[in-house]
């Protein structure tokens, strides 16, 4: 015992590295590393989900637009159709139906149908 409190082994411990600090230090640096790491795929993680929202957004509402178009575009159409058909019954319908020929054979037709119902 009598180098334990001796010059040269209390210079040595005094001046040597302090290895429990070292440690601490490394331990700090390491926890420091692996939340940094955790942040960043963290913040990658939600600008993935936003990206796949806003994608998905675009979508619904591009399905939205060419729906509502689409419906104006048959609407439009079955106006077109209805005109056109007005039209030709109009102009068609009244010569047609009234003709002779027609009141003949509608009436051979009620006779027909009437007779075998």
């Amino acid at each position: 015992m009598r180098f334990a409190g001796s010059a040269p082994i209390t210079d040595f411990l005094d001046k040597s590295i302090n290895m429990g600090a070292v440690a601490q230090k490394a331990a700090e640096q390491r926890s420091a590393l692996k939340n940094a790491g955790t942040e960043l795929a963290g913040e990658v993680g939600a600008a993935g989900i936003e990206g796949a929202g806003r994608v998905e957004a675009a979508g619904i509402l591009g399905a939205a637009q060419a729906s509502a178009a689409q419906g104006q575009m048959m609407g439009s159409l079955g106006s077109l159709v209805g005109k056109v058909g007005g039209q030709a019954i109009t102009t068609f319908g009244s010569n047609r139906f009234s003709s002779p020929t027609w009141t003949q054979a509608k009436s051979e037709a009620d006779s027909f149908f009437g007779a075998n119902l």
